[in-house]
This record gives structure tokens, sequence and C-alpha cells, in this order.
């Protein structure tokens, strides 16, 4: 059986973290601001149609609740090896 060490219990509960492909709903999420103005300037929905268009292309969020705080776009070759585009994290 799985329980809570006191650590964690002495802590208010944390929203649950977790990474999803990006999917057209996620389309009209607020943008993250990582700094960098090439990747901030990209919207959800031009990120969304690259992987729709581009069978090789994953993006993927890393949200806590419904806040994005960070994405990944990862690219799979012809050599079967996976490559990151693109990694960029909320300030």
């Amino acid at each position: 059986m799985l329980t809570r060490t006191t650590r964690l219990s002495s802590h208010r509960a944390l929203a649950a973290v977790h990474f999803r492909k990006l999917t057209e709903s996620h389309t009209s999420l607020l943008p993250i601001t990582s700094g960098v103005l090439s990747l901030d300037r990209v919207t959800w929905g031009d990120r969304w149609f690259d992987m729709a268009t581009t069978p090789e292309r994953t993006i993927y969020l890393l949200k806590s609740g419904s806040k994005v705080m960070a994405y990944l776009s990862i690219t799979l070759d012809k050599n079967d090896c996976l490559w990151i585009d693109e990694l960029a994290a909320d300030n």
C-alpha cells in the first residue's frame, strides 16, 4: 500500500503536474512567456497546425492544473532518432 510521507503530508495539496500531447482544444490556452521572443511569439494554434501537418513532429505541454508551465517539441527523423526541436518553460 502506498502512503504519504510526513514531508508531503505537511504541505498543502499540490496540483497534478502532467504532460499532455498538444490538441486543437489547447489552442485557446494562454501562451507561456519564456523570455525568448522567437519561441514566445508562436501561438498554440500555430504549433498545433505545424504538428497536424507534419506527422513526424509532436508537441507536449507540461501542465499544472489548467496552466501550461512548459512545452517540448520533438521530431522523429527517417532514421528513427528523436530530436528535441524546442523546449521552453514559463518564467
